[in-house]
């Protein structure tokens, strides 16, 4: 089931954007595969507004790893992933991706991608 939301496609874009930019800069710019990280790749599909700006969700990556992940290579990529951040992570995603998110508001997706509260679900 996909989350409905209560805001414009254009507040839905800044946040994409602000969801990026929080989670390069948490990652010091580091590629989890190595590298410089220029991209953030949404794991588990971001079309589920409970994970769509969910921090953990983003995983940061360099260009041509973000290509391949979308590729042929794209499942052992994932895999690799899942085996560097843990089945734990992995997990909470999945139980997240489910989690009744009637209405995603745009001010508390936004406190919550600032640091000022801990969720947005």
């Amino acid at each position: 089931m996909i989350n409905k939301t209560t805001m414009k496609a254009t507040q839905e874009r800044e946040l994409d954007r602000m969801f990026q930019m929080k989670v390069l800069e948490d990652s010091g710019h580091l590629s989890i595969l190595g590298g410089t990280a220029q991209v953030c790749h949404h794991f588990l599909q971001g079309k589920y507004d409970s994970i769509r700006w969910y921090l953990p969700c983003g995983v940061p990556l360099v260009q041509w790893q973000h290509g391949e992940i979308h590729g042929k290579n794209g499942k052992d990529l994932e895999d690799l992933i899942i085996k560097i951040k843990g089945e734990e992570w992995h997990n909470d995603l999945i139980k997240r991706k489910f989690k009744p998110a009637k209405y995603v508001e745009y001010e508390t997706v936004k406190k919550y991608l600032k640091g000022e509260i801990e969720d947005y679900v």
